[in-house]
Order: structure tokens, then C-alpha cells, then sequence
């Protein structure tokens, strides 16, 4: 299958990395592995203690590489088949290539897109062949939520330069919609978009982890200084959702399947 349009890695940037790292192996229980191959430091969140069960990495970031006006947060990397090709579309798209395409060894291929709206991202190409999976559990990564100024123009930009499709507009009320989009042929969505409200500071990606009980979460996220910004609520298809920021400021969401709230 082509790893084109399909979310393959999320990266924590952060300038206390030992704060973060910390809060997130407490309130998801990953637990932090270091990432021997490269030539900066780099750390991976892993499921089980294992690189094979990784699911992102950690980056801190440091001046004067990094404007220190970048909040924490977590970056999303989007496959593609072909980096150099999807690097020079995005920019005939609008788009601005930051960094790259540059190698991770014997990893793959990234590059740092800035896309139309001045949301960024990051193209991956990786060096083995990439299945993905639907058979999501606790602590993967589960849906991929952008808030942009103009959702009709996001989705026309990602899905020329990705391919993807739109599985559903949802009417939110008031006239606000919630697009569904998913890679072509998967057959279900992956994320959804819709236009920042006024109230909400800063345009941007939010990534949903899977929890098997999002309450419990939801305590011990308090109980390490985190916040809940809105939920749980129930979602379209029974699943639990809350948008949440860590004690380091980093947003970020929980989702519990339908599976454990019956």
C-alpha cells in the first residue's frame, strides 16, 4: 500500500524536554527511549520500552535554531512515496519548505512544510516499506485534527498535493463544518478540519491518543499539573473525546473508542 496521505510519526518539539517527557510517560504511561542513530540528541516515545513500539519522538528545542516564540507542541509527519515530488508540489501549491528534504540514516527522508495557511508539518519518506494499521490500542495515536482560517482551502491544498478525499462534512451548527478526510482508497477517515472559532489562539494540527478509560486519564492528567480544555464529550459513532494541554503547555488530545465506553 502507498504510505502517500497517511500519518506516520508525531514529534513532541519542546524546551523542557525532561518536563514533558516526564508528564506524558505519567498520564499515557509511554515510556522514553533514546534514539541512537542520529547526530543530535533524539528520544522516541515507545509503548513498551521497545523502538518496534514506538509511536513519536521528542526534540527539545534550543535557541538559535529554534525562534523561542515556537510554543510545544507536537508535529505531524505525512507520508510520501516520492519527498523530492511532493516537496516541489507542495511549493507550486503555496506552500514554503522550511528544511529538507534532508536523511535520517537508514530511517528515511523528511522535510518541514509550511502549508498554505502557515500551518506546518513534515513530509517523511521512509526507507522500508510502511503498512498502516487500524488496530489502534492505548498510547497509538488516533486522529489527526486541523484548525485552520479556511478549511475548504486546507483541504484543497492536502488533498492535491496528498490525495485525500472527503469522507464526510459534518454540520457542527451555526454553520460551522467538520470535514472528514481520509487518504485515497483506505476506506475510512483519518482526521477531520474546520475553520478556527475566534476564541481559539493559534491555527494548527491537535493529535488525538487512544486511552482505554478516559477518565481515569483525565485524574491523572490533573494530578501531573495538565489541564482539560473541553470534554469528555460523546463524538458521532459513540467514542469519548477532550482536548487537553500539558503542564509544559503542550495541547494535544485523548479518545476513547466506543469499544470501552459500553
Amino acid at each position: 500500500m502507498s504510505i502517500t496521505g497517511h500519518f506516520v510519526w508525531y514529534e513532541l518539539l519542546t524546551w523542557e524536554k525532561e518536563k514533558s517527557t516526564q508528564f506524558f510517560e505519567n498520564v499515557i504511561g509511554w515510556k522514553s527511549i533514546a534514539y541512537e542513530g542520529g547526530s543530535i540528541p533524539y528520544s522516541m516515545f515507545s509503548k513498551d520500552g521497545t523502538q518496534e513500539k514506538s509511536v513519536g519522538g521528542i526534540l527539545e528545542m534550543v535557541e538559535p535554531k529554534f525562534n523561542k516564540q515556537i510554543p510545544n507542541h507536537f508535529m505531524g509527519y505525512i507520508g510520501t512515496d516520492d519527498i523530492n515530488a511532493s516537496a516541489a508540489k507542495a511549493e507550486i501549491l503555496g506552500a514554503n519548505i522550511h528544511h529538507g528534504p534532508n536523511e535520517i540514516p537508514e530511517v528515511g527522508l523528511f522535510a518541514v512544510v509550511e502549508d498554505p495557511q502557515g500551518i506546518y508539518f513534515c513530509l517523511f519518506q521512509p526507507q522500508e516499506p510502511y503498512e498502516p494499521s487500524a488496530d489502534l490500542g492505548h498510547g497509538d495515536f488516533s486522529w489527526n485534527e486541523l484548525a485552520t482560517t479556511d478549511y475548504k482551502a486546507s483541504f484543497d491544498f492536502y488533498s492535491k498535493l496528498f490525495g485525500w478525499e472527503i469522507y464526510e462534512d459534518m454540520d457542527m451548527g451555526g454553520g460551522n463544518i467538520y470535514r472528514l478526510f481520509g487518504p485515497k482508497g483506505l476506506g475510512r477517515s483519518i482526521g477531520g478540519m474546520f475553520n478556527k472559532p475566534e476564541e481559539m489562539p493559534h491555527s494548527g494540527w491537535l493529535f488525538y491518543v487512544t486511552v482505554d478509560d478516559i477518565n481515569a486519564t483525565i485524574e491523572n492528567l490533573k494530578d501531573n499539573g495538565g489541564q482539560v480544555l473541553n470534554g469528555p464529550m460523546k463524538v458521532p459513532g459513540g467514542d469519548l473525546v477532550a482536548q487537553c494541554m500539558g503542564n509544559d503547555g503542550t495541547p494535544f488530545a485523548l479518545h476513547m473508542t466506543n469499544g470501552n465506553t459500553e
